[in-house]
């Protein structure tokens, strides 16, 4: 459970925007975790479920590898469609798409399949209104190309990698950082008397 407490992403968020804050995060970091999650000022998500994505089938080659990029995004939209994650989800499904392109450049001849792991290690930061999203994928998938024939294309993946993203209402968070900055034993104290939420990674 203190894990999330000691997240390197976490950590590296609140050191680089948040310093007053990290000072105290370093002195309680699992009650200050705990408060900024039970006041909603952070949202920490982990995806814990395989991917199994359909193929994707198409009779041109080319079109059917461009339409596989899109069936990836909408297969994410399904696990997920949190209109903040809009943009992981479409950086994501790049990544595993271009990602399978560099395992395999070329359809398989008529009649055969390819298929291999491909490792995931992506971060982002953006911002989406009064939140900064921080998220990360990583681990292994496998994709697979399938041609039962010679003008039938199919492309899939399926896998379970990790996936976390952090949420974080940056103008909440700054007040608090103003309050660190203001009173550190005051605001470690407060954060130890507050800290209500568990240290885990909610379900994504």
């Amino acid at each position: 459970m203190a894990m999330l407490a000691y997240c390197e992403t976490i950590r590296d968020v609140v050191k680089s925007s948040y310093p007053a804050a990290y000072e105290v995060w370093k002195e309680a970091p699992q009650e200050t975790i705990s408060f900024l999650k039970a006041k909603g000022i952070l949202e920490a998500h982990e995806l814990d479920r395989s991917f199994d994505m359909p193929f994707k089938e198409g009779t041109d080659n080319i079109q059917a590898w461009q339409e596989y990029k899109t069936a990836i995004y909408d297969y994410l939209t399904l696990v997920n469609d949190d209109v903040r994650l809009k943009r992981a989800r479409q950086d994501l499904a790049n990544e595993i798409w271009v990602e399978h392109y560099k395992k395999f450049p070329r359809w398989p001849s008529s009649g055969s399949q390819q298929s291999d792991w491909v490792s995931l290690d992506r971060k982002q930061k953006y911002t989406d209104g009064d939140w900064i999203i921080f998220w990360s994928a990583g681990g292994s998938i496998r994709v697979t190309d399938d041609r039962p024939s010679s003008y039938t294309f199919k492309a899939r993946f399926a896998g379970k990698p990790t996936l976390r993203v952090l949420k974080v209402d940056y103008k909440r968070f700054a007040k608090f950082n103003a309050l660190c900055a203001k009173d550190k034993q005051g605001a470690i104290e407060h954060v130890k008397k507050n800290a209500t939420a568990a240290l885990t990674w909610d379900s994504l």
